[in-house]
């Protein structure tokens, strides 16, 4: 196998309208507007026996830095170095995008400037049908002379997990695949050294037909949270597709279990590694599920339209209402379990092969429980609208022919 390196960017400009994004406007609010920056540069390397990539990344808000600022932005979103063990299986070591499925339970989170990345290594076999994936990451915080002490609520490390273990398998038979999953994350305690274990497993089938497609998952979570508090929590959606020529029709919805304050156990799932952003609507209003629902969990019923009437152009109509799966939220209120209506319409055109424009425009109006949530009073209707610039330029792509 001949040796292949290549260097490519990306440059990723997003001037956003806010007037109800993430929270409902009312008389004392103002619209917010502003431009957000993606830099990347990446290195990537393949030959017969290993392959590694390198991505410096820099994400910034124009005008958060003095002009005259010396402060260093870069970081490394990736580096990675990955090398076969045998035909069928490989390991890879370093900081890496661990991304499942759907990317329901694990996303890359490409939305964000910044993305979301792991340090782990990560054993994947295949072979025709049948895949099997497994990582494993320990974070510490520093080169510590003694003990393992990882407490997540310090700025730098915030909400991070101490442990992660995860285990799929998936299955392609014909025109069904079945996934199944599980996976462990462990909190240490903020008062002490014990390590609190979050367990998730569940099962993911997707039926793919020439027309008509179906997809259903349910996860199951249980184990303790990071106050030491028993889990169990639930999570189930499921989705119809249809396709018409240039055109699409997808119904679905998904349900996110909330907590029963008759119960002494926490009951909200919470999909930790997720992208909420591509799920629960774009004004990114139940990210959160722990605060933005009040405790009471996430129903979500969504339709979703597309339409690429050419090759360069399509354009996506969604809408979403939103309710919680418990009506008593946490103190004791009872409400009623209706939160929101969503509607989010966008528009991409790819004008040149390194290059696209993106634009959405969003709606949202909120219920007196969303109010209620949020601690708002006579709130309007919520506005967001984006227009997104991505230049993904190849700098430079060389093959190292190999000598015979």
């Amino acid at each position: 196998m001949a040796q292949k390196f290549e260097l490519s960017g990306e440059f990723r400009f997003r001037p956003e309208f806010r007037n109800g994004y993430k929270q409902l406007p009312d008389s004392t609010t103002d619209a917010a507007f502003f431009v957000s920056q993606r830099n990347r540069i990446g290195l990537h390397y393949e030959s017969e026996f290993y392959e590694a990539q390198l991505t410096l990344q820099e994400g910034r808000i124009w005008g958060d830095q003095l002009l005259k600022s010396s402060k260093s932005t870069i970081g490394i979103f990736e580096g990675w170095v990955k090398t076969n063990l045998c035909k069928n299986m490989s390991v890879q070591f370093g900081r890496q995008k661990l991304s499942f499925g759907n990317q329901r339970m694990f996303s890359e989170n490409n939305w964000s400037q910044t993305a979301q990345a792991h340090d782990a290594a990560k054993i994947e076999w295949k072979k025709t049908n049948k895949k099997l994936i497994f990582a494993q990451a320990f974070n510490q915080k520093a080169e510590n002379t003694f003990g393992t002490d990882y407490l997540n609520n310090a700025a730098e490390i915030k909400d991070n997990y101490k442990t992660l273990s995860v285990l799929r398998y998936e299955h392609t038979l014909d025109s069904l695949k079945i996934a199944v999953m599980g996976f462990a994350d462990g909190f240490q305690d903020l008062n002490g050294k014990a390590l609190y274990v979050r367990s998730t497993q569940g099962i993911e089938l997707t039926y793919s037909g020439n027309k008509f497609s179906l997809y259903g998952t349910g996860y199951y979570q249980l184990g303790h949270n990071v106050a030491g508090r028993s889990i169990a929590a639930w999570y189930a959606s499921f989705e119809a597709k249809y396709k018409i020529q240039k055109a699409s029709v997808l119904l679905g919805g998904e349900i996110l279990s909330g907590d029963d304050v008759n119960s002494d156990e926490y009951n909200q799932f919470i999909p930790q590694y997720a992208s909420n952003h591509t799920f629960a609507g774009s004004m990114d209003y139940f990210t959160s599920f722990a605060t933005h629902t009040g405790g009471a969990g996430l129903m979500d019923l969504y339709l979703k339209l597309t339409w690429k009437p050419s090759k360069t152009d399509a354009f996506a109509l969604d809408y979403h209402y939103f309710g919680t799966q418990q009506t008593t939220l946490a103190g004791g209120i009872n409400t009623d379990a209706f939160l929101a209506h969503e509607i989010d319409l966008s528009w991409k055109r790819a004008v040149t092969k390194d290059f696209t424009v993106t634009a959405g425009y969003s709606v949202l109006a909120g219920s007196s429980t969303l109010e209620l949530i949020q601690g708002r009073t006579d709130a309007g209707l919520a506005h967001w609208a984006f227009v997104m610039l991505e230049f993904k330029p190849t700098f430079l792509k060389y093959v190292f022919e190999k000598k015979i």
